[in-house]
């Protein structure tokens, strides 16, 4: 007696009701990301800028920040697409935070409905396409990104969404309107992240190796795509360049700071790929050796190459006309793990200030990792087709990967639901040293180590507290206004003017890179001599003594 599952009942059955099923899954990951953003979605620093923004230019200022002196500044190192559409909601009388949450939630049932049915639309299978769509809808690495008002969701699904209809057109070359179409979410997804130019890289790629054309006509195809996918961002930089004679906000990293850089480029994707791997809570306080932690995330790195490489060498080996349609996406998501590590590298030693690698940096590769997955196991069972236990091994393995994301995951949305996220969490609403700032006068200066909270909570700009940004520590320890009036223009305010220092408690965490064990020693005499006008549990407000 066969041991596939397309023996029994389940596999025609979801066959036959792949859409739905797919859809109502689909609908299931919305609900379980309100359920998850119930005191409202992420906001952070970053959500912070797009929502100011946003707001910026509703009220015809421009789409960017004003800063504390008054001066207006374009929307600093971000592409604008996110923010615009912010905007429209913003025009329409919504509320920006309510519509970003409903925006991301349903982006998150878009690309649970899109796995599944580009699995199944490439291998033919209702069971993989099922176990695909569940892998993204339980996983741990994913419910974060979506969680926050950031703009990955809608970049990953421009992004995904514009390679699926490129594989399609490979299968429906006549149909140029498919390639333009691709080409166009090509290029919203890239205004709204300048990493998703690796979807533009991998489409061109897969037109010059899949299109079943005459060489002339493929690169004229890929002029098409080229052109039509770079439109949005040539308009973009015109506009920048016009505003702020830059195309970035950042700049060209020094010789040593790339060296570090690369040096800490390792750890960095190490503790990246432990997110993926296993509870969020285990990457800090894991339940067995720490030293485990160490050496897990290469182990499977390695065990996954290897596995791709012993499959896809048997594959190759396959007659052209016999691969079927999911070589080409098998080929394509490779293609894309490579360009997308290899910006996110390269952006990182070259420029600054330096991007951060963390698993919402990288999520677009671990998306295409768990579509490889499901190709990868497909395609075992199908090559070793003599060995009847792989046609159970692989959907069971796979079903008990799902099982352990949804664990973690449910442990993540209850924790969420309980206190919240970002600057609406618990925390942050009750925060007394928020509503100290509030009851301030409105003509006191800030300066503070949160802007964009006291941005976000209170809707007042301050200066920012320079020391936690600094690369070289001070070599002094001095009361904060007595150091370098000339060139830290919030200490002369401070000293010179009135302006209130408002210090969170995060400011430990804040200086720790820079002075280490001597943190507490740094803290104590930046606020001693200081007058405390206010002390709260999470922060105080300090003036400087009047002469």
């Amino acid at each position: 007696m066969s041991l596939s599952l397309n023996r029994f009942a389940l596999g025609p059955f979801l066959k036959r009701n792949i859409l739905f099923g797919l859809g109502v899954l689909a609908v299931l990951g919305v609900g379980v990301m309100f359920f998850n953003t119930h005191w409202g979605p992420g906001i952070g620093g970053d959500s912070t800028i797009y929502l100011t923004s946003a707001k910026d230019l509703i009220s015809g200022r421009g789409l960017g920040l004003i800063n504390a002196d008054g001066n207006f500044r374009l929307i600093p190192y971000f592409p604008p697409f996110f923010p615009l559409i912010l905007a429209f909601f913003g025009l329409l009388n919504l509320d920006m935070v309510t519509a970003a949450q409903w925006m991301n939630n349903l982006l998150f049932g878009g690309i649970i409905w899109l796995s599944g049915f580009v699995i199944y639309r490439s291998l033919n299978s209702a069971v993989y396409a099922f176990l695909a769509s569940f892998l993204v809808f339980a996983s741990p690495a994913l419910i974060p990104v979506f969680s926050w008002v950031m703009s990955e969701p809608l970049s990953m699904f421009l992004g995904f969404l514009s390679l699926a209809l490129l594989i399609q057109y490979f299968v429906q070359p006549n149909k140029l309107i498919i390639l333009i179409l691709s080409s166009a979410l090509v290029g919203l997804s890239l205004l709204t992240r300048y990493t998703s130019v690796s979807y533009l890289g991998t489409g061109l790629i897969g037109i010059i190796l899949f299109l079943d054309k005459s060489i002339r006509d493929r690169l004229k195809d890929c002029l098409t795509y080229l052109f039509v996918g770079i439109i949005p961002m040539i308009i973009w930089v015109a506009i920048d360049l016009n505003q702020t004679a830059t195309v970035s906000s950042r700049s060209l990293e020094s010789g040593t700071g790339m060296v570090n850089r690369i040096m800490s480029l390792f750890p960095s994707f190490r503790q990246s790929l432990l997110f993926w791997l296993v509870p969020d809570s285990w990457v800090y306080s894991p339940k067995y050796p720490v030293e485990i932690n160490q050496f897990l995330p290469v182990a499977a790195l390695i065990l996954f190459l290897i596995w791709f490489g012993i499959v896809f060498g048997k594959y190759v080996k396959i007659k052209k006309g016999d691969r079927g349609n999911h070589f080409r996406l098998w080929v394509l998501l490779g293609i894309f793990c490579v360009i997308y590590f290899s910006v996110i590298v390269l952006v990182n030693i070259l420029t600054y200030p330096p991007i951060t690698i963390n698993s919402r940096m990288i999520s677009p590769v671990y998306v295409a990792v768990l579509w490889l997955t499901i190709i990868l196991a497909y395609n075992t069972e199908k090559n070793w087709a003599r060995h009847r236990w792989l046609k159970v091994l692989m959907p069971v393995g796979i079903s008990l990967v799902i099982v352990w994301y949804g664990w973690a995951s449910f442990n993540i949305t209850r924790q969420n639901y309980k206190q919240g996220l970002g600057f609406l969490s618990l925390e942050w609403q009750l925060s007394p040293t928020i509503q100290a700032i509030k009851a301030l006068p409105t003509e006191t200066i800030l300066i503070t180590n949160q802007e964009m909270a006291v941005l976000f909570l209170t809707g007042r700009v301050s200066y920012p507290f320079r020391e936690a940004y600094q690369t070289i520590p001070s070599e002094t320890f001095s009361s904060y206004g007595d150091g370098d009036l000339e060139n830290d223009k919030p200490q002369y305010l401070f000293r010179e003017k009135g302006a209130a220092l408002v210090l969170f408690d995060t400011l430990y965490d804040d200086l720790a890179g820079l002075y280490g064990e001597r943190t507490r020693e740094r803290v104590t005499h930046l606020i001693e001599g200081l007058i405390i006008s206010f002390k709260g549990n999470d922060g105080a407000i300090y003036f400087y003594p009047s002469p």
